[in-house]
């Protein structure tokens, strides 16, 4: 696996229901291994997933995201040696074990 990030804002200026519970928002996308992956809001949660669309799509993660304030913050998705990291402004939230074998289908 090859080592990288992905940044990005969550403004709730701009998207203030993004995390609200029925609501789904996509923030971005980055190659992960070769493929797209797609990050989104799906209500309270953060996903990533490779293959959208497909009919084998790939959940890499699905974790709890809250946000307590009404300001910007910065997402950081970060990846190396078989786990993905997820901070949020600077805080780690999430590891999660990445198993890149499933790419190969």
């Amino acid at each position: 696996m090859n080592p990288g990030t992905f940044n990005f804002w969550v403004d709730r200026d701009t998207k203030p229901d993004a995390f609200d519970p029925g609501m789904r928002c996509r923030w971005g996308e980055f190659l992960f291994e070769g493929e797209k992956c797609v990050v989104c809001s799906d209500g309270p949660t953060l996903t990533a997933t490779l293959r959208m669309g497909s009919e084998k799509p790939i959940r890499l993660f699905r974790i709890p995201f809250v946000l307590t304030l009404a300001r910007r913050h910065h997402v950081t998705i970060g990846w190396s040696k078989g786990e993905m990291k997820v901070y949020l402004d600077a805080k780690l939230i999430a590891k999660v074990p990445v198993d890149v074998s499933q790419l190969s289908d």
